[in-house]
Formats: C-alpha cells, sequence, structure tokens
C-alpha cells in the first residue's frame, strides 16, 4: 500500500525542535526535583536514621540515572536531527526482519512476520541494527498504549514498501483502509525515543501513520530500492 498525505489532519513533524524543547523541559523537571529534594534532606541532617539516609540516596541515585538516559536519548535525537539529508542507503530487508524479530522475542510481542530473502529487496536505509530499533522502540510506544494481550506485529515486503502494522486485527485492517494521518510522536509523553524513531523513517523516506479510530496501532512503512536493471 502507497502510503499517502492526509488531506487535512495537522500534526506537528517529529523534527519539530521547540516542541522537542518543551519535552525536555518537562521531562528534566522531575528527576531533577527528586534529587535536589533527597540531597537536601540529607545536607540538612533531617532523616532520622539510616535506612532512611540510605533510601534517599537510592532515590537520588535512580533519578540521576534518568537524567542520564534522558540525556543519551535527547543525543540521539539530536544525532538524526541534524542528519538532514542522509545518504541513501541499501540494506537488505530480510536482515533488518531478523534484527527485529530478535528485539521482538525479548519484549515478548506476537508477530508475524513474513520471511524476506537473504539480500533482496533491498531498503533505502543506512542501518540495518539503527532500523530495527526504531521500529522496535515504536512497537513499544504502540504498545505501551494497548494493554489488549491480542496487538501484535505483522510485517511484509512487497509494493515498494517494507512495512510493519502494530495492534490488533482490526486496528491492523483499518491502517490498511482508512485515511492516514501521520504519528504524533511526542503524544503520551513518551519522550525522544518515538520522535527520533519517526525522524529516522521520514528521513529515509518513509512514512508512520495512525488511523482514525485504530489508535493505538500504527503503521510503518520505509521505501524499497528499485531493482537495478
Amino acid at each position: 500500500m502507497a502510503v499517502t498525505e492526509p488531506g487535512s489532519t495537522v500534526v506537528p513533524p517529529p523534527g519539530d525542535l521547540g516542541r522537542a524543547m518543551h519535552v525536555l523541559m518537562h521531562d528534566l523537571r522531575a528527576p531533577v526535583s527528586v534529587t535536589v529534594g533527597y540531597l537536601r534532606l540529607l545536607r540538612e541532617r533531617r532523616l532520622p536514621d539510616e535506612e532512611s539516609r540510605q533510601l534517599a540516596i537510592e532515590h537520588a541515585i535512580d533519578s540521576l540515572g534518568r537524567l542520564s538516559r534522558l540525556c543519551d536519548d535527547a543525543s540521539a535525537y539530536l544525532a538524526v536531527h541534524e542528519s538532514s539529508a542522509p545518504p541513501v542507503g541499501d540494506c537488505p530487508a530480510g536482515q533488518i526482519v531478523d534484527a527485529l524479530q530478535a528485539r521482538l522475542a525479548v519484549l515478548d510481542v506476537p508477530f508475524d512476520l513474513k520471511p524476506c530473502a537473504a539480500d533482496r529487496p533491498r531498503v533505502a536505509v543506512t542501518s540495518v541494527e539503527a532500523t530495527a530499533e526504531h521500529l522496535a522502540c515504536l512497537v513499544t510506544y504502540s504498545r505501551r498504549h494497548a494493554p489488549d494481550a491480542g496487538a501484535g506485529v505483522h510485517v511484509t515486503c512487497g509494493e515498494g514498501w517494507l512495512r510493519m502494522l502494530v495492534g490488533t486485527v482490526p486496528q491492523r485492517a483499518l491502517l490498511e483502509s482508512a485515511e492516514p494521518t501521520p504519528l504524533d510522536a511526542w503524544k503520551g509523553g513518551a519522550g525522544f525515543g518515538p520522535a527520533a524513531a519517526c525522524l529516522a523513517v521520514e528521513r529515509h523516506g518513509g512514512r508512520v501513520w495512525t488511523a482514525r479510530g485504530a489508535w493505538p496501532g500504527l503503521g510503518v512503512a520505509l521505501p524499497l530500492r528499485a531493482e537495478a536493471s
């Protein structure tokens, strides 16, 4: 299925740096506040016993870890954002599907992956592992909003696209037939991972979309390389 632009739906693009800054400020606030609060309690000796002090230290360390991960995610997003015109890649679709399958197995996600030949077709992306990681991130993002155990992943190659549909069977049918709406990558407060994934897909000529009535199902399509004549 060719992925077309929606008619009237306006969704800010995942590369909107202003929106990214709002998300960064929002995500920084909680772990910074928690860390400062616990350190202040320790400095002012307001915790009565050793157990309370140890618990405060553990919470502060956890919050610092969240800050570190947030910095890593923001850096990864910025790296994708700055590669505004990546070279056209040429990666075997079968390798991408295999790498995605390995990640989905670890996540215990039901999947239906149509096997691709080892070398053909090929996808216009620059990295097998990075592409599989972005696809897995979008699966996790969608399923976070879908407690339904029937939500799974269906991947196919053909008609010019490597396509991944995430959701229940009815949701996947809507994604096939309804007018596509670009995914709002920041919806749900999931941080920088989904936005970086959407941006990477778009930079390689692909699309990430939902369908009215189908959320939290989503679709991803990456263009296949034309076969040499």
